[in-house]
């Protein structure tokens, strides 16, 4: 997805119509979801099936807020505003009924990297004080036992202690996973048991350690790094407000996404990777476009300029026109 994107991308007009493909795809999605809701089940994405992934829908869902939040903060179009406004409300819905734990803690990592690099701070920080006053009066009742279940879920087996809390059994089992995976990885430290040769690790980290060791652990970590770089290098490297604001979305949504892997394996899930590569393919090709956008308009100009030093019968300026 990420090479056939790159490959394919040469103007930023493409770049503009894949955003709102993306955006109103999630618009849909959303909707989908929505309509879930009254059946008092956890909402899902469509197409899954009779059992569905509804910590994949949150992802997702995350991802998409950060982009949306994104053009938000770097809008100067009051209408774009509240129809992204009204977007990200439409996103929020389903994300909280997806009961998805780790998609809800990847929100404030997401939310940090927001006001670290935005310049509406002020926004942002009188956000997180309103949503955290008046949040937990206004979250649904599922939301609210999901969050309590957590630490005091009634005594079931396999539950461990953290500290003097004690966890609920899903929460338990995955920490029990990693430790485990631990254990069994320093048996094949520096390659480890191959794809597919451990068994079923829904955590990324720790999946890539086991399956690929040490070797593939390190390389992971560097692509990781190359994508935050490029999404900050093309942050600081673009002017107009549609391409700053992708480039603050996919930076959120970076670190969004490696947040939602510590409990899912987030970067081999098709239904998150598909729309992220994309992003990030787009986000790649931005500073190399606004490049180009601009070289072109200063040809155009010194040609212009040109023309008129011709007609006028002074070619004494043209060296300095070149120049």
């Amino acid at each position: 997805v990420y090479f056939m994107a790159v490959n394919n991308i040469h103007e930023k007009r493409q770049v503009k119509n894949y955003a709102i493909a993306l955006i109103l795809t999630c618009i849909i999605v959303s909707l989908t979801g929505i309509a879930q809701i009254p059946s008092g089940g956890r909402v899902s994405a469509p197409f899954e099936g009779e059992v569905g992934e509804p910590n994949t829908f949150g992802g997702y869902l995350v991802l998409m807020l950060s982009m949306t939040g994104g053009l938000f903060l770097t809008s100067d179009s009051r209408k774009l505003k509240i129809a992204l406004t009204l977007i990200a409300f439409l996103i929020i819905i389903p994300l909280l009924f997806t009961l998805s734990r780790s998609s809800w803690i990847a929100i404030l990592p997401m939310y940090i990297a927001m006001t670290i690099f935005s310049e509406r701070k002020k926004l942002l920080i009188a956000g997180i004080i309103l949503t955290l006053s008046f949040g937990p009066f206004m979250l649904p009742s599922a939301v609210k036992e999901r969050v309590l279940v957590t630490t005091q879920q009634q005594l079931q087996k396999g539950q461990l202690r953290l500290g003097k809390f004690k966890l609920d059994t899903s929460a338990s089992a995955r920490i029990s996973s990693w430790k485990e995976a631990l254990g069994d990885w320093a048996e094949h430290p520096i390659l480890g048991y191959g794809v597919t040769g451990y068994k079923f690790l829904d955590a990324q980290y720790f999946k890539v350690l086991i399956d690929t060791g040490a070797v593939g652990f390190i390389a992971f970590a560097m692509l990781l790094g190359a994508l935050l770089r490029q999404g900050i290098h093309s942050f600081y490297h673009v002017n107009d407000n549609f391409s700053k604001g992708l480039s603050l979305g996919f930076i959120a949504g970076t670190i969004a996404m490696m947040t939602h892997a510590l409990a899912s394996n987030t970067f081999i899930i098709v239904r998150i990777m598909e729309p992220y590569w994309f992003f990030a393919a787009m986000i790649s090709v931005i500073p190399t476009l606004v490049a180009e956008e601009k070289y072109k308009t200063e040809e155009v100009a010194i040609l212009k300029v040109k023309d008129l030093v011709h007609e006028q019968g002074d070619s004494r300026a043209l060296p300095n026109i070149s120049a």
